[in-house]
This record gives C-alpha cells, sequence and structure tokens, in this order.
C-alpha cells in the first residue's frame, strides 16, 4: 500500500509499505519526499517510483480533499485523475502516535535505510514545551518534521484478510541497518 501526505512548501511524502503474510510484520521500503513540486509532477514520480507493483490501497492525507472554491477540485481529485485513486487517511494525531510507539516498543515495524526522511522524523518527534502529561489533557507534538507517517485506516494484507494498521498484532524488531 502506499499512504501520502500532502504538501507544496511542507513536503509532499509517499511511503510504500508491504506485508508479510507469514508473520504478520510491516516493511516500510521506500519514500518519496519533495517539496515545490506540481500535483502532476508528483502524481507522476510517485505512479513511476514502483510500475508494476499492485496496491490494496492508497491514503492519503485528509486535507487533501478539501475542494478549492474556484476550480471545484481538491489535490485527491486532481491525484484521482492523473490514475492515482486514493482513499482519505485519519489524522487523529494522538492515535496515531500510540500506533507507531506499539510498533516500535513490540518491534513489529521494520524500516529500510532508503526511508532517511521518515527515520530522521521519527527520530526527531517530539511533545511541544508544557504539553506532555500535561494535567489539562492538551498534549501536543511540535509542528514540524512530521510529513513522513502512515495514519491509522492505513489498510494491509494480513493473513485472513485486510487489517488496519492500528490492529496488526505485534511481535518483531524496528530494522534501521540495511536496505530491505
Amino acid at each position: 500500500y502506499m499512504a501520502i501526505a500532502w504538501g507544496v512548501r511542507n513536503p509532499t511524502c509517499c511511503l510504500w509499505a508491504c506485508h508479510d503474510y507469514k508473520n504478520e510484520t510491516v516493511y516500510i521500503f521506500d519514500e518519496h519526499y519533495v517539496t515545490n513540486w506540481t500535483i502532476q509532477d508528483n502524481a507522476n514520480a510517485i505512479m513511476e517510483k514502483h510500475r508494476g507493483f499492485k496496491y490494496s490501497y492508497n491514503w492519503l492525507d485528509p486535507s487533501a480533499w478539501r475542494e478549492d472554491p474556484v476550480s471545484m477540485s481538491s489535490v485527491g481529485l486532481e491525484f484521482a485523475r492523473r490514475g492515482l485513486v486514493c482513499k482519505p487517511a485519519d489524522n487523529r494525531k494522538m492515535y496515531g502516535i500510540d500506533i507507531v510507539k506499539r510498533f516500535l516498543r513490540s518491534k513489529k515495524l521494520f524500516i529500510s535505510s532508503k526511508c532517511v526522511n521518515l527515520i530522521r522524523e521519527l527520530n526527531s518527534y517530539e511533545w511541544a514545551a508544557g504539553t506532555y502529561g500535561s494535567d489539562e489533557g492538551k498534549e501536543d507534538t511540535k509542528k514540524y518534521d512530521d510529513h513522513a507517517c502512515f495514519p491509522k485506516g492505513t489498510m494491509v494484507k494480513a493473513l485472513f484478510g485486510d487489517k488496519d494498521i492500528s490492529k496488526m498484532k505485534i511481535v518483531q524488531n524496528i530494522f534501521r541497518g540495511k536496505n530491505i
């Protein structure tokens, strides 16, 4: 599957992932991470990068589905017009953080060393000053380096059918040292 976060000044990031049916391990094996590209350039590069692969799902940041009042179109619709058909993802930040923490702690997520931006962002993602453990329930993260992500709702092929990535069993090791 693919998970895409759209941006112009902020990066557009697409992560490619696959599922190992034998042990239900998720592998993130490649990324596309660029700024200041057009919708068409991003769609073309994303589709060309792994031409011939068949994807069960393509997930796109829900903000990319907002219609422009002038053109009456959206990034999601423009991607679809160019052959990159996606579904809106779920962007609940705190839930997404919890999912990634579970995968990292239980060592079930493998990340290729080709995903340099994802690895950098995972290593630098941090809580905003004064919000972690707040009694007021206003925990939040700093708003930077958060483009390389895969949201809840991302479906992966599992042994007994499709599964939401947040519901995958977790038992292996994170991988950062060698290409997958």
